[in-house]
């Protein structure tokens, strides 16, 4: 064999390779993978990461953390649907979650109990507990937006990142975050 003839051979084996690795991109980015995690809180520090898509998933790898705790990581090799990784933060677990400032409630204290229960005075009028009702309303309102918003900034304190590779290769990755 000349020069020629193997610098021919190599030209046809590289574009040869070339063509394979145009179809294997060509495949990979037209592939189907129906791959959805929701997390499930079984309590402060456990968190169970679930596919819940059609598809398997590969080599999973789970990385939960939280301002105040170093990242905890979990692997599976192949989470099927239904399945789940558990993920676990001990020091969330033994602590709960952080706790939460929020302003201070601006609404007029109330009394508890209402005008007409009390010793008759000269300003007892029916009105009066009319007015305290409505006060008591606002004031259970504000309570319970306190309470919403609380629990509204503990869901978000867990941050959760899962990576997983599909059926041909390709790797995916979804950041979420809970409480």
């Amino acid at each position: 064999m000349n020069a020629i003839e193997i610098i021919t051979i190599i030209g046809v084996i590289a574009s040869v390779l070339a063509a394979l690795f145009g179809w294997w991109q060509i495949l990979i980015t037209r592939e189907r993978s129906d791959v959805e995690w929701t997390i499930y809180k079984k309590s402060s520090g456990l968190f169970l990461v679930t596919n819940t898509g059609t598809d398997i998933a590969y080599k999973v790898t789970v990385e939960a953390w939280t301002a105040s705790e170093k990242p905890q990581t979990s692997k599976k090799k192949k989470v099927t649907p239904k399945s789940y990784v558990k993920v676990f933060l001990p020091y969330r677990e033994e602590h709960g979650p952080a706790p939460v400032k929020v302003p201070p409630l601006i609404t007029p204290m109330v009394d508890d109990t209402p005008p007409s229960a009390k010793p008759s005075t000269i300003f007892s009028t029916p009105d009066l507990d009319v007015g305290w009702q409505f006060r008591r309303s606002l004031r259970e309102i504000a309570e319970a937006s306190v309470k919403d918003r609380i629990e509204s900034e503990q869901s978000t304190q867990v941050s959760i990142k899962v990576v997983w590779r599909t059926r041909l290769g390709v790797w995916k990755t979804r950041e979420m975050t809970t409480g």
